[in-house]
C-alpha cells in the first residue's frame, strides 16, 4: 500500500496527488526527487512527507515561505519507523491554519 492511499482518508481528502520521482540514490547532496516535485507544485501550497529532510529541501521550503509567501510544510518520516499518526496530525494542524484560504482559491 502506498503512503498516499493510507493517508488520504486520514487527511479528509478524496484524492492525494502522488508525484512520481526517479528511484536514484543521493549524489553529493543532490536528490533526483527535487526536480519533479518543484515542477509539480510550482507556486501552490504544499505539504511533503518524506524520509530524512535534507538540507537542500529544507532550504527550498524556507525560501518558498519567506521569499514568496507560499505555504510549505516538510514533514520528515523516520525511515526505520515509517508513516505513523504524528505526521498526519502535523499536516492536519497545518491545514487548520491560514493555509486553507490558499487551497480554497
Amino acid at each position: 500500500m502506498r503512503a498516499a492511499d493510507w493517508s488520504t482518508p486520514r487527511l479528509g481528502l478524496s484524492e492525494l496527488p502522488v508525484i512520481e520521482v526517479p528511484n536514484h540514490a543521493l549524489a553529493f547532496g543532490w536528490s533526483s526527487k527535487s526536480g519533479p516535485i518543484r515542477r509539480r507544485v510550482d507556486d501552490c501550497p504544499v505539504a511533503s512527507r518524506d524520509g530524512p529532510v535534507r538540507r537542500q529541501r529544507a532550504r527550498w521550503a524556507e525560501d518558498r515561505r519567506s521569499d514568496d509567501a507560499i505555504a510549505t510544510l516538510i514533514v520528515p518520516i523516520e525511515v526505520g519507523i515509517g508513516l505513523r499518526r504524528r505526521p498526519i496530525d502535523d499536516v492536519n494542524a497545518w491545514l487548520d491554519t491560514d493555509v486553507a484560504t490558499h487551497l480554497e482559491g
